[in-house]
C-alpha cells in the first residue's frame, strides 16, 4: 500500500524534467515546464503525442488544441517551481513520517532559543555596555544564522503542490504572449470523452485527481495497453506495438493485437499488478523459448515477429553490474540504506563519496543527471531528464574496454578467485566447473576444457601443478568479459 511520502516521491516524475530556470521570461517558462509535463504524461501512459497541439491540431491525431489546453489548464494550476526569482527554483517537499515531524520540532525549538537570546542581548538597555557584550550578540547572531543555513535534515523530494486554479486560453501558435479570447475548460478533452466521460474538474481544484483517477478507471483499456506494451518492451526487447509510446496513426501496428488486449485486460483484473504481469509474461512459453536459430524460420520470419525464438539481449547497465558482484560473490542484497543522502548545495546536488562503488545492487545508487555513473553511461543508461519510449542496447569497443580495465571487474575477479575453494572445491576440475556455473549458468564444453588446459601450458604449469591465482584470475576474467555472459539467451 502507497504511503503519503511514495506518492509525494512519485510526483517528482512532474518535477525532474529539463528546465530553464534561469529563463527571464517567467510565464514562458512556466508554459514551457506545463508543456513538457503533458508530453511526458500523456506518450508515458496514453501512448499520445498531445503535446504537438500546443501552436495547432495535431496533424495526424484527433488532438485539438483545445484538447492540449484543457490539459495544459490543469497542470498550470499545479505549482512546480517554488519561486520564479532570478534564477528559479522548483517545489521540494518534506517526506512525512514522525520521526521527521520530531527533527522539525527540535529545529524549531532551538531556533526559538537563540532567537531569545539574541533579542534580549539588542534589547539592552543603558549609558555603558558591559564587556564583550557586543561579541556575545555577535556569536549568537552567528550561530543562528548557521543554523538556519543547515536547516533541521529532513529528508525531501523534488514534487509538486497544488496552485492556484486557473483555466487559460489558446495560445496563437503557442505564444504565450498572444492569448485567444475564450478559456478553455481544463479537463475536457475531446478524444478521451469519446471512451469515457472525464469527471468534472472542481473550481477549487487543479484537476490532477480527475486526471490520475480516469488514467487508472479499469473500464477502458488505453493505459493498461500502452503499459503491458512497455513491459513486453523491457522483456523482449521490441513491443508488441513497436513504438511504446506512440500508439497513434503513425505509430506500429500491433504484431498481436488480440494478445495486447488479453494482457490489458487480466492487467486490469489484477488492479494494475506489474507484479503480476511480470509473472505471466516470464512463465509464458515464448519468453522461455531458446534463441537458437532454424533456417526455414529464419527466412520465412527473419524479424521474429512471430516470436519463434528468443531474441538474444544485452544486459542493461544495472543488472549487469549487479550480475558481476554476484558471481564474484560481493553483492550485498539488503537494502541500500547505509549509502545515506545525497549532499546538498542549494540547488546542485553531489554525490556521496564512494557511492558507486558500494556493493549494493544499482537500484540503490544515486541517479545525478550531471554526472552518470561511468559504468552506466557504457552501457547506454537513459537520460534521466528526459522521455525515452526505450532504451538502446549498443555493442561498442568501449564496453569491451570496461571489462579489461574497469576496476569493478578486477575486483570482481580477485574476489571470485579468492572464495573458489570454499565455494567450489579446490580441485582444478571443480574450480573450472564452478567459474563456468557462477558465470554462465553452464559447464565448460570439451572443447573450452581443452583450450584450458593449452592456456596452463603457456602459463608453463606443471601436470598436477599448483595453479597460481592470478593464471585463474586472468581466465575468469576471459569468461566474464564474453559475450556470454554480457548477453542474455
Amino acid at each position: 500500500m502507497a504511503t503519503q511520502a511514495d506518492r509525494l516521491t512519485a510526483l517528482g516524475m512532474l518535477a525532474i524534467g529539463p528546465k530553464m530556470l534561469a529563463e527571464q521570461d517567467k510565464e514562458k517558462l512556466l508554459f514551457d515546464v506545463v508543456d513538457e509535463q503533458i508530453d511526458v504524461v500523456t506518450r508515458t501512459f496514453m501512448g499520445l503525442s498531445v503535446a504537438c497541439a500546443r501552436c495547432h491540431d495535431h496533424k495526424f491525431d484527433p488532438i485539438t488544441q483545445e484538447d492540449y489546453y484543457a490539459l495544459a489548464g490543469i497542470f498550470k494550476s499545479t505549482q512546480t517551481m517554488a519561486h520564479t526569482d532570478h534564477v528559479s527554483r522548483w517545489v521540494e517537499r518534506v517526506l512525512p513520517a514522525p520521526s521527521n515531524q520530531q527533527r522539525q520540532a527540535a529545529f524549531d525549538k532551538e531556533v526559538a532559543m537563540l532567537e531569545k537570546q539574541l533579542s534580549e542581548a539588542q534589547n539592552e538597555k543603558g549609558d555603558s555596555t558591559e564587556e564583550g557584550s557586543q561579541e556575545a550578540s555577535e556569536a549568537v547572531q552567528k550561530a543562528l544564522d548557521a543554523l538556519k543555513q543547515e536547516g533541521p535534515g529532513l529528508p525531501q523530494v523534488m514534487s509538486v503542490r497544488e496552485g492556484k486554479p486557473e483555466n487559460i486560453p489558446i495560445l496563437h501558435r503557442g505564444n504565450h504572449l498572444l492569448p485567444g479570447d475564450e478559456t478553455v475548460q481544463r479537463g475536457r478533452i475531446s478524444l478521451l470523452e469519446k471512451q469515457l466521460p472525464v469527471p468534472e474538474v472542481a473550481k477549487n481544484q487543479s484537476g490532477r485527481l480527475e486526471l490520475a483517477s480516469w488514467l487508472a478507471d479499469s473500464r477502458h483499456p488505453l493505459v493498461a495497453r500502452v503499459m503491458v506494451n512497455r513491459v513486453w518492451t523491457w522483456h523482449f526487447g521490441k513491443g508488441l506495438v513497436d513504438t511504446p509510446s506512440d500508439f497513434g496513426q503513425h505509430g506500429g501496428k500491433p504484431s498481436h493485437p488480440m494478445l495486447l488486449d488479453g494482457l490489458a485486460r487480466r492487467f486490469i483484473q489484477s488492479g494494475f499488478s506489474l507484479k503480476s504481469l511480470h509473472r505471466e509474461i516470464m512463465m509464458s512459453q515464448a519468453y522461455r523459448r531458446t534463441s537458437r536459430t532454424h533456417d526455414e524460420w529464419q527466412v520465412r520470419d527473419p524479424e521474429n515477429r512471430m516470436l519463434w525464438r528468443r531474441q538474444p539481449l544485452r544486459l542493461e547497465a544495472e543488472p549487469l553490474r549487479d550480475a558481476i558482484l554476484h558471481a564474484s560473490g560481493l553483492l550485498n542484497l539488503s537494502r541500500g540504506d547505509a549509502l545515506g543522502a545525497l549532499k546538498k548545495n542549494d540547488q546542485y546536488f553531489s554525490e556521496l563519496p564512494g557511492a558507486f562503488d558500494a556493493p549494493y545492487r544499482a537500484v540503490y545508487l544515486p541517479i545525478l543527471r550531471s554526472r552518470v555513473y561511468e559504468l552506466f553511461a557504457t552501457f547506454d543508461f537513459p537520460d534521466a531528464s528526459a522521455h525515452l519510449e526505450s532504451r538502446s542496447r549498443t555493442l561498442m569497443p568501449q564496453q569491451a574496454l570496461f571489462f579489461m580495465n574497469d576496476p569493478l571487474v578486477s575486483r570482481a575477479v580477485s574476489a571470485m578467485v579468492d572464495r573458489s575453494c570454499h565455494s567450489g572445491g579446490c580441485c582444478v576440475d571443480d574450480r573450472l566447473n564452478h567459474f563456468y556455473l557462477s558465470l554462465l549458468a553452464r559447464l565448460p564444453t570439451a572443447e573450452e576444457s581443452a583450450l584450458f588446459d593449452e592456456y596452463l601450458r603457456e602459463c608453463q604449469v606443471a601436470e598436477n601443478g599448483e595453479i597460481s591465482d592470478t593464471v585463474w584470475q586472468q581466465w575468469v576474467h576471459l569468461i566474464m568479459a564474453s559475450n556470454e555472459f554480457l548477453i542474455l539467451h
